[in-house]
């Protein structure tokens, strides 16, 4: 049977969904009722964002729209979903940049060669790609397995092992019982490894990826049931952490649909105002030498009598000789590239810049997708408000589209350090909106 694949677009309202559903036999209802728990349940630990209030699935008649939510799920053996980003193009291209961008901001940085990266311009299901980009990383580690002492028990007449005296008192059928302790590849690690692969294979489509991943878990050998908890791994092994944790997230995309006793597969949604600050954080700070990237500074910006009233931007850039501070702002207005900062983004700004005693604040926004597509980590000028306090408020688009695809997150992440590194050291005359895209 022809999957049926249903394409959203963050913010954009969709008439298609809820009478796809309804012919597929389910309540449509129910089910956009359970996906709106799933996606707030992985804001629970954001109590700051204000829309963690709202709901990020909102319906009127036959129309639903999703906010501040983007990934894919699905919804029955038949069926898939995807929301797309509202920064990125609605082609089967923006598979790669979202994996890559979810590997970088939720799991740790997964690294891609430009090989495996070219794969994803031809592959249009995330579970292919995802099986690709986990059997790329896994094949960098192979001659470094995490291996456990593990205690293994069994009954044989042939002695292989210790002897239990005890237990061998009283003649068995079966044999003699013996234990050995030995380095095996069987632990909790590669178990988790192993469910990934698992929960993975039925739904690849791609033939030749579906043999390779049947031939990497065959490697794995037999395992427990895999425990989440297992993701953190030793600090000798810490080059297995990206893979992990993408395994781990695998894991916990089982299938949102309400329908009891339904096919799991792997299912990512990110929030994607978190996942913007997490990936400019993470872009910032690959170059220490010429940048110094802090990730929520914490500054007294006033007093109550129950003690200091304290702001927290996102991001505060350090150099040899300036400091900058960085507002990663996801709600980009329209299609136009003179984004303004909002009457309430001055004011937070203000009071980020007057309590740090930073002259400089740069809000940051993605750079539409209806726009034309530029470089990766291309950024302009878009606004600048000078505030009575003698601070400067800029406001910046910046490319994110090639992400996934070849040199696309080195680029972005050079595009935004020059950009970043110029906005704290340029002079007052050179901050003019409008400056030409040359920081890729």
């Amino acid at each position: 049977m022809t999957r049926q694949r249903i394409i959203c677009v963050e913010e954009v309202p969709n008439a298609e969904l809820i009478p796809v559903l309804r012919g597929a036999g389910l309540n449509a209802h129910e089910f956009l009722s359970t996906l709106s728990k799933r996606i707030r349940g992985l804001a629970a630990q954001s109590f700051a964002d204000p829309s963690f209030r709202r709901d990020s699935v909102s319906v009127t008649g036959d129309v639903v729209t999703f906010s501040n939510v983007a990934g894919t799920a699905e919804v029955t053996s038949g069926i898939d979903l995807e929301i797309v980003p509202k920064f990125l193009t609605k082609t089967d291209g923006w598979h790669a940049d979202w994996v890559s961008i979810v590997s970088a901001t939720r799991q740790g940085r997964l690294v891609l060669s430009e090989r495996v990266s070219a794969t994803f311009e031809r592959r249009t299901d995330l579970a292919t790609i995802t099986a690709v980009a986990m059997l790329e990383e896994h094949a960098h580690h192979l001659r470094k397995p995490i291996r456990r002492r593990r205690r293994e028990t069994w009954r044989e007449w042939d002695v292989d092992g210790d002897i239990e005296l005890v237990e061998n008192l009283i003649p068995d059928a079966t044999g003699v019982l013996q234990t050995v302790t030995k380095r095996t590849l069987r632990n909790p690690y590669m178990s988790l490894l192993a469910g990934a692969y698992d929960r993975l294979l039925p739904h690849i489509r791609d033939a030749e990826v579906r043999r390779q991943t049947m031939v990497m878990r065959k490697r794995l050998g037999p395992q427990d049931w895999p425990q989440l908890q297992a993701e953190r791994v030793p600090g000798r092994s810490q080059e297995w952490q990206p893979l992990l944790s993408m395994a781990a997230r695998v894991l916990e995309g089982a299938s949102v649909t309400p329908r009891a006793g339904s096919n799991t597969s792997p299912s990512f949604l990110i929030r994607t105002w978190q996942a913007w600050e997490s990936l400019l954080f993470v872009a910032l700070r690959q170059r220490p030498g010429i940048l110094r990237a802090s990730h929520h500074p914490l500054y007294d910006w006033g007093m109550r009598a129950s003690g200091a009233v304290t702001v927290t931007p996102d991001i505060l850039i350090e150099t040899d000789t300036h400091r900058l501070l960085v507002d990663a702002k996801y709600k980009t207005r329209g299609d136009q590239l003179n984004v303004r900062a909002s009457q309430s983004d001055l004011m937070e700004a203000s009071a980020f810049a007057e309590a740090s005693d930073i002259s400089r604040v740069l809000l940051l926004y993605p750079r539409p997708a209806s726009l034309p597509l530029v470089h990766p980590g291309s950024a302009i000028l878009s606004d600048r408000v000078d505030l009575p306090i003698g601070k400067t408020v800029l406001c910046a688009n910046i490319e994110v589209r090639g992400y996934g695809r070849g040199a696309g997150a080195a680029d972005f992440s050079e595009g935004a350090i020059a950009f970043a590194r110029w906005v704290a050291t340029a002079s007052e005359s050179e901050l003019k909106v409008g400056m030409p895209e040359a920081f890729a």
